[in-house]
């Protein structure tokens, strides 16, 4: 029975039993009278118990302590689990997102990648390609540009076509040219001598260098109002006139909000009727200002079309309505280039009713200068655009 009590009521058992065995010596020694080895028991036993009956209260107030403790514990770890929870249920839904976000990456790349390989597939099925071409995309045109270019030529026919900027598209223009059996030319206005120097081996390379011609054009400082920009220099395109079809793709946009800009107040009056410009990186806000501003300058003059490709492109019409204007505005008269200023000599009088519907801009107001030819890197900046009309 012993062995089943806890340890402390076993210790109080024994002693009490040692205690009763030491009395009954006592007795059986004769050391003591009945009656007093009796009571010195019972005062042995009751101080046993005491001592039982303390150690017991002792245990169960040590019991109590630590469920309290414990109970303490829980109720302040509760707080952290909660937390721990919703911190692990916020890493979850994280990367849920990320995992979903990195899905749409990859397969809006992999569309956008199967449609440069699709546009590369119908340019040489298109062109006569004979020679290997250089690398599109990222800086140069990428393949779905070069298709609209081309599908231009094949669809309108222009017998002058001019690029502001020069490369593999500068190419494209004279392989259709060729292959659409088109009596016209190509010029290209580069401001980097090494490459205009890389686009006329090019056009050399694939026999198209008697259709397709690149002007070294160093950019020279144009004032437009209050607002200064850095243009190709006059004498490089001061002879153009009748141009079919313009496509904007320089200089870079690293020079300013409106660096592509100048080219609608220079080239307004050399283009002919009908005549369309295609502004390339439209995804980008500055081109969308400098649209914005040709657009705001020149009320009816153009129809718009924004083209999603893949670093986005605006096709401006000129409309008919203003065959008149042409009639009256050639190159040699200018009076779109400058109204001050050293080219004060260009400006010709203009009937008011015509001036009405001229733009209000000013054409440059400064003499060129010689400005150091800044770099051609041009970052891309990543935009939506739909088709719309302004």
């Amino acid at each position: 029975m012993i062995m089943k009590m806890s340890p402390r009521r076993a210790l109080v058992a024994l002693a009490g039993l040692a205690w009763v065995a030491v009395v009954a010596l006592v007795m059986a020694a004769g050391g003591a009278e009945p009656v007093t080895a009796g009571l010195l028991g019972a005062v042995g036993l009751m101080g046993l118990a005491a001592l039982a009956l303390g150690l017991d209260l002792r245990a169960r107030q040590l019991r109590l302590a630590e469920a309290v403790e414990r109970q303490e514990g829980r109720a302040a770890a509760e707080p952290d689990r909660r937390a721990v929870a919703r911190e692990r249920d916020r890493t979850k839904r994280e990367r849920q997102r990320e995992r979903e976000q990195m899905r749409l990456l990859v397969s809006k790349e992999l569309q956008g990648t199967f449609r440069q390989i699709e546009a590369m597939q119908n340019l040489y099925a298109m062109l006569p390609i004979e020679h290997a071409l250089p690398a599109s995309r990222g800086w140069p045109a990428s393949p779905d540009l070069l298709l609209m270019l081309v599908d231009l030529v094949d669809r309108h026919r222009p017998r002058l076509v001019v690029e502001c900027g020069s490369g593999l598209s500068t190419l494209c223009f004279a392989l259709a040219m060729r292959e659409f059996g088109i009596d016209g030319r190509v010029v290209a206005l580069e401001h980097l001598e090494e490459y205009a120097a890389q686009t006329a081996e090019l056009l050399r390379r694939h026999g198209v260098d008697d259709i397709a011609e690149v002007r070294v054009a160093p950019l020279e400082p144009y004032a437009f109002g209050e607002d200064e920009t850095p243009w190709y220099a006059r004498a490089a395109w001061e002879d153009l006139a009748d141009v079919d079809l313009f496509f904007v793709d320089g200089p870079p946009g690293t020079l300013g909000e409106l660096a592509r800009y100048p080219a609608l107040p220079f080239f307004l009056p050399r283009l002919s009727p009908g005549a369309r410009i295609v502004l390339d990186d439209y995804r980008r806000a500055k081109e969308q200002a400098v649209l914005e501003r040709w657009s705001t300058e020149n009320p009816g003059l153009f129809e718009v079309e924004t083209v999603p490709l893949e670093k986005g492109a605006a096709l401006v019409t000129l409309v008919a309505l203003n065959v008149t204007w042409w009639a009256t505005h050639r190159p040699s008269d200018r009076p779109a280039d400058v109204t001050g200023g050293s080219f004060k000599e260009d400006v010709v009088d203009v009937p008011a009713q015509q001036a009405a519907s001229m733009r209000s801009s000013p054409a440059p107001m400064l003499a060129p200068e010689n400005d150091p030819t800044p770099s051609r890197q041009v970052p891309l900046r990543a935009a939506g655009s739909a088709t719309e009309r302004l």
